[in-house]
């Protein structure tokens, strides 16, 4: 009937297959790889395919016949087919580059020729590292109009990714390079060479900030392992690294506002209590702790404050002076996330109510419930014998 043919007309379209027969569908492009190439493309565990994909933002699938399927919007498409191509032409010598070609997704950093092993570590695993940090590909690379090719004092180190992973390595080298060979990156004024700081700027306010850091407090800044500088970052939500004696901020004007912040009072407390006013911040979880439990809380020498913050990502500390005889002190817990600033905060209150039961339970004559005993009181118990009188019976009664 008329109905029926107007029905099946809307059947779905059959699907198309190449003459290998592979699925080929619209938003799909194909590379044939060798098998060479393969095992190349595809890295130690699929860890290149993997770290491809996630630079381009595009879907990898490898065949075993060499045959590589990207899928994805057009851009994401163009970037891995390009980073095929970049790793690949690492197994034939150097790889060139147009470093004047203005790539949106390339940044650029001079690394003196000493330095390079420093750099990218042994059989690349400090450059590989940075690659899974900031979500970024990064090679040594030849300027493909250079006029003379050959190695000079300067290598070329060319990191591919999105603003935020470039920028992020970018610093990450800058700071081993600086480390290593001082005066490289700032000047004796302690001044930044280069244009880093308007390199990544754009019109919606992301960039990069400065500010210095006193040499004495550069290693309390840091701290075990880099764990104080890696948490004001995780809080604040920037990039924060620092090169010398200057501490980097990137990232939006409110992120790099706060990592700043959060940076001046963590300096601030080695010389006294530090006052913060909250009335008009979005960033903070306020908590009041009565006085006597807040030594509890905070652990020794903050220790407990410190495990919590490296559980939820935030950064935490008492507000005012804990001599000030309150009857409670304030506990803030500041952080991007209203997520983690609330479970960092239950954490905090219910240490706090334990404690308060604890000294409690203590001041009773007898045990609270379901406590059982166990030094909270309870009827008198029947002294044992102590071991020294055990041992003399024991030995009175031994042949002599």
């Amino acid at each position: 009937s008329r109905s029926w043919r107007r029905g099946s007309s809307r059947s779905p379209p059959r699907r198309r297959y190449d003459d290998h027969g592979h699925y080929d569908r619209p938003g799909m492009d194909h590379m044939q790889l060798s098998s060479d190439d393969v095992a190349f493309v595809l890295g130690r565990g699929g860890s290149t395919k993997h770290k491809i994909a996630r630079v381009a933002q595009a879907r990898l699938e490898l065949h075993d016949d060499g045959r590589l399927d990207i899928a994805g919007d057009e851009r994401a498409r163009q970037h891995a087919k390009e980073y095929v191509s970049l790793v690949l032409a690492q197994r034939l010598g150097p790889v060139y580059i147009d470093f004047k070609s203005g790539r949106e997704d390339l940044s650029v950093v001079d690394v003196p020729h000493d330095c390079v092993g420093y750099v990218t570590g042994r059989a690349g695993q400090v450059l590989r590292s940075l690659e899974e940090e900031w979500a970024t590909l990064m090679f040594f690379a030849k300027d493909k109009d250079a006029e003379v090719r050959g190695s000079g004092p300067i290598e070329r180190l060319a990191i591919f990714g999105r603003p935020r992973g470039r920028m992020g390595a970018h610093l990450k080298v800058m700071s081993a390079v600086e480390h290593k060979s001082p005066g490289f990156y700032l000047d004796a004024d302690r001044r930044v060479k280069g244009d880093v700081l308007r390199r990544y700027a754009d019109d919606s306010g992301f960039g990069v900030d400065c500010m210095e850091i006193q040499a004495g407090e550069m290693s309390y800044a840091l701290g075990k392992q880099g764990s104080t500088r890696k948490k004001l970052a995780r809080a604040a939500g920037c990039v924060l690294e620092y090169v010398g004696p200057l501490a980097f901020f990137g990232g939006t004007r409110g992120e790099r506002q706060r990592g700043r912040e959060y940076l001046e009072w963590l300096l601030e407390q080695r010389r006294g209590p530090v006052h913060v006013d909250v009335a008009r911040r979005d960033d903070v979880n306020v908590i009041d702790v009565p006085s006597q439990v807040v030594g509890y809380v905070t652990g020794t020498k903050g220790a407990s404050l410190r495990q919590i913050e490296h559980e939820t990502g935030t950064f935490i500390f008492a507000d005012g002076d804990r001599s000030d005889n309150t009857p409670e002190q304030r506990i803030l817990v500041f952080g991007c996330h209203e997520e983690a600033r609330r479970r960092a905060e239950r954490i905090v209150r219910e240490r706090a109510h334990r404690k308060l039961e604890e000294d409690k339970f203590m001041g009773r004559a007898g045990p609270p419930p379901n406590y059982g005993g166990g030094g909270y009181g309870g009827p008198p118990r029947r002294r044992s014998p102590s071991p020294r009188g055990r041992y003399r019976r024991s030995r009175s009664r031994s042949p002599r």
